[in-house]
């Protein structure tokens, strides 16, 4: 049995790209249908949010609809679990469609016995759920003589009672090893011991970087071959570092630019990406004390630059950038002197993870995280230990430095 797996396709959101051309609120779906028919798979596996929220289901009813009739129409099975967004909406499709089969509603498991193979499945009740859903798991799903693929979409290490999202313990989930798990909720794709995480199928936003796409499995005898991600969506976001140095000035800055983007294109260009590469820059190393970045290179600039690399991807830097430059110091005799910036250099030299003011930075951070704004993200929210709080203060330290000597403060 051939199988093409997917999740969070997020039907009705129109993905926040530079270029609104490349895709609409449909476009994902109609790529992972038109996947499934190139490769002549067998079934289609949906691990939730395949619709984007309650209010996107009219407009999502009948592009999903008319793709499920297509498949149907290829004897492709559709089986799928509701996710966090569409556990209303979803759902609607099991009672108004026999193109596709819905596991475990209602937060119930459950299973459906397909040409040899065992599906096993769960979906959310509701918007929020805050316990392990393996909690209530049915061993016997597992006595099958056959494989086995487990359909779920959840949040692998996310704490019982503060997740709302299906919290699951990853132990407990690799400890049932009988099943591949094809997971859903996480936009990047990854994968564990025995389960992984399809991410969406298209980048919906700057911050999904990397590849996006879905994955291909292949039946061998009572398993499963090692599953094949496949590339879909076409651009992509990165992260690009453009390494500078004590030579680069504000007249040879931009061969620098073009010479790390086009090194960085030619990297992703080896995975097999062809389309629009979109790269969020990050500028590093030690430059002269006088050379001042963002006067040289304006964030509007970037955005009306395009490299062509073999007519396969265009290179596009996103406007904005981050300058991690320092600035070359001889802290050493500068702190020899007198005024501000000698004062500023000897406290560069002198500090370490035990100083006052890593403590009270880190005490400021601390208190920041009990403030309402941070109250969505307790559970992913950390206080970074002294080693990460003295890296900033010293990058803050040199930065302020570096504006002090090229003021001639």
């Amino acid at each position: 049995m051939k199988i093409l797996a997917c999740s969070d396709i997020h039907i009705g959101r129109i993905p926040s790209i530079p270029d609104t051309s490349l895709a609409s609120s449909v476009s994902a779906w109609d790529a992972i249908v038109e996947q499934a028919l190139d490769k002549h798979v067998d079934v289609v596996v949906l691990s939730g949010d395949v619709v984007d929220q309650d209010d996107a289901w009219f407009e999502a009813y009948g592009p999903l609809l008319k793709q499920l009739k297509r498949l149907q129409e290829h004897d492709i099975k559709v089986i799928a679990v509701a996710g966090n967004h569409d556990a209303k909406v979803f759902p609607k499709l099991a009672q108004e469609s026999d193109a596709i089969c819905m596991l475990g509603l209602g937060g119930m498991w459950e299973h459906l016995d397909y040409h040899g193979v065992r599906f096993i499945g769960w979906s959310f009740p509701s918007s929020s759920y805050r316990i392990d859903p393996f909690e209530q798991f049915d061993t016997g799903l597992l006595d099958f003589d056959g494989p086995i693929l487990g359909l779920l979409h959840c949040d692998i290490g996310g704490q019982t009672g503060s997740s709302n999202y299906a919290p699951v313990n990853q132990f407990r989930i690799e400890s049932i090893s009988t099943p591949l798990w094809i997971l859903g909720h996480i936009h990047a794709h990854r994968t564990g011991k025995n389960w992984l995480y399809c991410g969406s199928p298209y980048a919906l936003d700057p911050s999904e970087k990397n590849s996006h796409g879905a994955w291909f499995l292949d039946q061998n005898g009572s398993n499963w071959n090692p599953p094949e991600f496949i590339q879909l969506c076409p651009y992509r976001f990165e992260r690009c570092e453009v390494p500078l140095d004590t030579d680069t000035t504000a007249d040879n800055v931009h061969g620098y630019l073009i010479q790390a983007l086009e090194s960085h294109a030619d990297t992703i260009a080896k995975e097999g990406f062809v389309g629009k590469l979109y790269c969020h820059l990050t500028f590093t190393g030690i430059v002269q004390p006088r050379f001042d970045l963002k006067s040289i290179l304006k964030s509007e600039l970037l955005d009306s630059l395009a490299i062509a690399l073999d007519n396969l991807i265009e290179i596009r830097p996103m406007g904005s950038y981050e300058d991690r430059t320092e600035i070359e110091i001889d802290l050493e005799s500068l702190a020899k002197g007198v005024g501000p910036k000698a004062q500023l250099a000897h406290q560069l030299l002198t500090l370490n993870t035990s100083d006052k003011l890593v403590e009270q930075v880190r005490e400021l951070e601390k208190s920041s995280f009990q403030t309402p704004a941070f109250f969505q993200l307790k559970s992913h929210a950390q206080v970074h230990e002294p080693e990460h709080i003295l890296h900033i203060i010293r990058q803050a330290g040199m930065r302020l430095l570096r504006s002090m000597l090229a003021q001639g403060e």
